[in-house]
């Protein structure tokens, strides 16, 4: 797998536009210096250290991004402080102003030692509509004319930006396109290439769509490859599962180690193979992670992940 993960950085670099729902991650570092006198169940914490990072669709970008594709990123953002930071963190996307719209913000408070104490979320799940909704269809039908051969990801948190009116626009072009999902009608995505998932929202899935393959993410367990016509029509890929480990952001790095192998024309299981060793290397850090290449060949020096 390390000669080919060499010619596809060798090759030409995948041109991708990412749409989805991006996010601001905020991380509070805590020592825990006792119990709080005010509620006896509540840990007393004194502040360390505070970062923020780009989370949702905007961790699948950087991740593209630091395994060297071209990638483009689309979402949209309150007029708020969080709407600032993601600017600055995220030079050159298109992010979408909304009025009267936070942010999707999640703070985490994480001990020196890694343990998560709690996540606030501050979020809006309003669709993406009007001048708004315009401006996304207007910056993705110039991407799609300047890139007719580029590959389109849908990262779908279902805070608003995957809306019926821009899947049309997305489907009509013609361009192939994969999805990290979070509706439970897989068909509201049409005729993707491949729908990931993880278990728990391939439990509450009420239709397969018309996807030409599903990925289902089991975490240390793996996942599953079930296409809808083919000779082998359910598979098996192994991952090299950690005892301890930090699960956030794991699914944005495997879809964007499977959508950047996928651009690059590997086959559905190889991109899996590749995904499985992004989400892992991932769950070995602290909060989100940007996966590179030599972490990559360097994790398949560790385990090979075969899919059978």
């Amino acid at each position: 797998m390390k000669e080919e993960i060499d010619r596809l950085v060798a090759g030409e670099k995948p041109n991708i536009l990412v749409i989805g729902d991006v996010m601001l991650d905020k991380y509070l570092f805590c020592n825990v210096t006792g119990i709080s006198p005010e509620d006896d169940l509540a840990p007393k914490l004194m502040v360390l250290s505070e970062t923020a990072k780009p989370g949702g669709a905007a961790n699948v970008s950087e991740n593209l991004r630091a395994m060297g594709a071209q990638v483009n990123l689309m979402g949209m953002v309150g007029t708020d402080d969080e709407a600032d930071s993601l600017e600055l963190l995220l030079s050159g996307a298109w992010l979408i102003p909304v009025d009267a719209r936070e942010t999707t913000t999640k703070t985490r408070v994480i001990t020196s030692r890694g343990r998560h104490v709690s996540r606030i979320d501050r979020e809006c799940s309003r669709r993406l509509d009007g001048d708004a909704l315009a401006a996304a269809i207007h910056l993705f039908r110039r991407w799609a004319k300047a890139n007719p051969k580029g590959l389109v990801v849908l990262s779908d948190y279902d805070k608003g930006m995957i809306c019926p009116e821009l899947m049309v626009d997305v489907v009509a072009s013609q361009h192939a396109y994969l999805v990290g999902a979070k509706q439970r009608d897989f068909s509201y995505y049409g005729q993707a290439k491949a729908i990931l998932c993880n278990e728990f929202e391939h439990s509450r899935m009420t239709n397969r769509g018309n996807a030409e393959a599903l990925i289902v993410t089991q975490g240390a367990g793996g996942c599953w490859i079930l296409r809808k016509s083919a000779e082998k029509e359910v598979m098996k890929a192994e991952t090299n599962p950690r005892e301890v480990g930090d699960p956030t952001g794991c699914g944005d790095s495997f879809l964007a180690a499977f959508s950047f192998a996928f651009a690059a024309g590997w086959s559905i299981e190889d991109a899996v193979r590749l995904g499985n060793a992004a989400g892992a290397i991932t769950y070995d850090h602290v909060g989100v992670h940007s996966v590179t290449i030599e972490e990559l060949k360097h994790e398949f020096d560790r385990f090979d992940y075969p899919v059978g």
